[in-house]
């Protein structure tokens, strides 16, 4: 409960912001740019709020405070996976926290080979049934031999949290959020 007590109380993010604050992030040309992006994620969780009310996803008394929150504190814990398309919360994973060394932990030589960079990447590892095309990438980089038919695994892919370096005990798992 310590590490609860020294999390600020409260960050303004930009699905927070009012007018002025979004003006100030600019707006590019034909309103592409970052404004109409901010303003584009506002209306979408206004509009999931709504409905999630409707089909009664959401506790009575839930407040549109509470499910910001809820969107923001589970959004940013997500990983998006470009064959699904979308974004999932990979439990485990997801508790790795940012490193935003720019050598990417590989080589400043630190303390006891530390870099100060991630310690860790996320992989995405996929069975060759989940990937679409994979007979063609057979051609180059064969895939392991498949699990058996119908046996755990066998159209499934997985997050995996691999460690680039020998860590300590008790030391972060750090990853890179990306730029």
């Amino acid at each position: 409960a310590l590490w609860l007590a020294a999390l600020p109380a409260r960050v303004v993010t930009p699905l927070e912001f009012g007018e002025r604050e979004i003006a100030a992030c600019g707006e590019g040309g034909a309103g592409r740019g970052v404004g109409a992006a901010i303003r584009g994620m506002q209306r979408a969780l206004q509009r999931g709020a709504e409905r999630a009310r409707r089909r009664g996803d959401l506790p009575p008394d839930a407040s549109d405070a509470d499910v910001l929150w809820a969107v923001q504190a589970l959004s940013s814990r997500c990983f998006f996976e470009p064959v699904l398309a979308a974004h999932l919360c990979v439990p485990g994973v997801d508790m790795a926290n940012h490193s935003s060394a720019s050598d990417g932990g590989r080589g400043r030589g630190g303390e006891d080979g530390d870099s100060g960079g991630p310690s860790a990447r996320v992989e995405v590892r996929r069975s060759p049934e989940a990937v679409q095309g994979a007979h063609v990438a057979d051609e180059f980089y064969p895939a392991p031999p498949p699990p058996p038919a119908g046996g755990a695994g066998a159209n499934e892919s997985e997050f995996r949290l691999v460690a680039d370096r020998a860590l300590k005990k008790g030391e972060a798992v750090t990853i890179s959020y990306g730029r």
